[in-house]
């Protein structure tokens, strides 16, 4: 077994980048920077500043990140942003890194980020989170996860930075498909109450 102190080396060494840093990227990919180098991009220029300063590094389009980073966590929000981000995106990332998806979105466009990262060498975990704005800043979100079983060690400790990932399935969607089944139980029941 590794020591504490080989696991920590390990986990700096990952290059983290995140894109989606808004009401609830945001302090999820703060979270993240608290434990590994990480870099940031984002539509409004004036999002990343604040990561700057902690010590984020700040790169000029999507495709510099994915070049720059072996994990990119994506929270942006809906099915039209994700496919046309990771359009950019995974293209530029490179063989053998690893793509969190922690978008809400519908199954299929999970299956289809998914063929596409196959296409170019990248992994990719579906990761949607549920908990919201106050889950991701204390750190406490669920991240249902679902993608190859051979890949969720690796992507385990950038996830335990923003909550708790629980393992779902081996399908691309079948977190998707959960984290819509808990959005309709919420509205279920804030209704019947």
């Amino acid at each position: 077994m590794p020591s504490d102190a080989a696991v920590e080396r390990r986990i700096m060494a990952i290059r983290t980048g995140f894109i989606g840093i808004g009401s609830q990227g945001g302090p999820m990919a703060h979270r993240m920077l608290l434990r590994f180098p990480l870099t940031v991009w984002a539509r409004r220029p004036e999002a990343t500043v604040e990561f700057a300063e902690k010590g984020a590094d700040v790169a000029e389009s999507v495709k510099a990140l994915g070049a720059a980073c072996d994990h990119v966590g994506l929270c942006v929000v809906n099915d039209a942003d994700v496919l046309e981000i990771c359009g950019r995106l995974v293209p530029a990332m490179k063989r053998g890194s690893l793509l969190a998806l922690h978008s809400t979105i519908l199954p299929e466009t999970a299956a289809k980020v998914e063929t596409l990262c196959a296409e170019h060498g990248v992994a990719m975990m579906d990761a949607p989170v549920s908990g919201g704005v106050a889950g991701a800043e204390k750190g406490t979100l669920a991240v249902m996860v679902s993608g190859p079983r051979s890949e969720f060690d690796a992507v385990a400790p950038a996830l335990n930075a923003i909550g708790r990932p629980i393992f779902v399935g081996d399908k691309p969607g079948v977190a998707q498909t959960m984290k819509l089944m808990n959005n309709l139980v919420a509205a279920t029941t804030l209704a019947v109450t």
